[in-house]
C-alpha cells in the first residue's frame, strides 16, 4: 500500500525571503515540523528584482527557474539559467539575482551538507516507475498542468512526496524528480 503524501500547491501558505528580498512557497521540508532545523527543504520563490539571495551556510542549494531564465551573480561571476536548467551553488556563496526584467518563478532544492545529498531530474518516461532507496525520499513536482500517475493527477506545482517502500508511476506530463538521500543511511 502507497503512502504518498500529496502537497498541493493551491494550500501552501507564501512567506517572505529571510532577508526580506522575495517571496517563498514552501513544498515541503524534512524532518516534518522543524522550523529552523531540517536537513532539506523545497520551494517556489519568486524574483521579481535585482537583489541578493539569502544565505545558507553548510547547505547545497540547486535553483531550476520555471517560467524563463534567470541571470545570477555568483561572487561577481555572471551565470545565465535556462528555463528548467539547474544550477547547483553553495548556500554560504554570495548570490544576487542581476538583470532582472520580468518575474520570475524557480524551483529550490536546499540540503544540510553534512546530513544529506540532492540529485534532480526534469522530466520522466510515460510509465517510468519511481521508488526510492533505504534512506531516501523523493520529491515529484509537476511542471505542468496535465501530470497523471498510476494514483493521482497533479496540477502545475503540486507535488508528491514518499519514501522507501513507496512507488509511484508517471502516467503524463513533465515532472522535476528530486531525489533526497540522508547520507546515514549510505
Amino acid at each position: 500500500m502507497t503512502r504518498v503524501q500529496i502537497l498541493r500547491a493551491a494550500s501552501r501558505p507564501v512567506s517572505r525571503w529571510r532577508n526580506g528580498g522575495g517571496e517563498t512557497s514552501e513544498i515541503a521540508h524534512h524532518p516534518p515540523g522543524a522550523e529552523t532545523d531540517w536537513w532539506w527543504r523545497a520551494s517556489i520563490a519568486t524574483i521579481t528584482q535585482d537583489g541578493t539571495f539569502s544565505p545558507f551556510p553548510g547547505c547545497d542549494r540547486v535553483l531550476v527557474p520555471l517560467d524563463g531564465a534567470v541571470r545570477l551573480a555568483i561572487a561577481g561571476t555572471p551565470r545565465d539559467v535556462p528555463r528548467l536548467g539547474a544550477l547547483r551553488f553553495r548556500g554560504e556563496e554570495d548570490v544576487r539575482a542581476v538583470d532582472v526584467t520580468h518575474r520570475t518563478t524557480d524551483l529550490n532544492i536546499i540540503v544540510s551538507r553534512d546530513r544529506g545529498t540532492a540529485d534532480l531530474k526534469i522530466g520522466a518516461a510515460p510509465g517510468s516507475r519511481l521508488a526510492p532507496s533505504p534512506g531516501q525520499s523523493l520529491l515529484v513536482v509537476a511542471l505542468s498542468d496535465d501530470v497523471v500517475t498510476d494514483t493521482v493527477a497533479l496540477a502545475y506545482l503540486d507535488a508528491a512526496l514518499f519514501t522507501a517502500g513507496d512507488e509511484i508511476i508517471i502516467r503524463h506530463g513533465l515532472v522535476a524528480v528530486i531525489e533526497l538521500t540522508d547520507l546515514r543511511y549510505s
